[in-house]
C-alpha cells in the first residue's frame, strides 16, 4: 500500500491499531494530508480529542527546545512544521519523461548462428549424416 497509495502497509496499520497509536503523519502521502471532503470547519469541530491538552503540552515544551535553539536549527525547524502543516506549498518536482529507446532502428533481430549452424554452413549443406552404430 505504500508504493500503491501513500499509506502505511496494512499490517502496519492494524499493529498501530491494536496498540490504540495513531497512524504517524509523516507516513501519509501528501495527497491524502491535503485532500478536503465536505466542509472542512464541520470536519474539525465534530469531535473532540481526549488527548488535547497532552498534546498542547508536547507543543509547548517542544517550542521551549526550538526557541533555545540556534538560529540556523529555528530555520531548519520551522521549515519541517511548515510542510507538515501546508504540504499543500511544498514545491514538487514535474516528473521527467523520457523517450524510450524501444525497437532498434535499422538492426536486424536476427539471432546469431550456434556453433554447428557455423560449421554446417561452412561446409555446405552436402553432408551426408554418419552412420549411426546399431548395437
Amino acid at each position: 500500500m505504500r508504493s500503491a497509495f501513500g499509506l502505511p502497509y496494512a499490517h502496519e496499520m492494524c499493529a498501530m491499531s491494536q496498540n490504540r497509536h495513531p497512524v504517524d503523519f509523516v507516513d501519509v502521502h501528501v495527497f491524502w494530508r491535503t485532500l478536503t471532503v465536505g466542509d472542512e470547519e464541520g470536519v474539525h469541530g465534530a469531535h473532540e480529542d481526549p488527548k488535547r491538552p497532552d498534546a498542547l503540552r508536547l507543543i509547548d515544551e517542544s517550542l521551549e527546545v526550538i526557541k533555545k535553539a540556534n538560529p540556523d536549527q529555528q530555520m531548519f525547524y520551522a521549515h519541517a512544521i511548515h510542510s507538515l502543516i501546508h504540504p499543500e506549498f511544498i514545491e514538487a518536482e514535474v516528473p521527467i519523461t523520457r523517450q524510450h529507446k524501444g525497437r532498434p532502428k535499422r538492426s536486424s533481430t536476427r539471432r546469431e548462428l550456434s556453433g554447428w549452424e557455423h560449421v554446417k554452413k561452412a561446409c555446405g549443406n552436402g553432408l551426408k549424416s554418419l552412420p549411426t552404430s546399431g548395437r
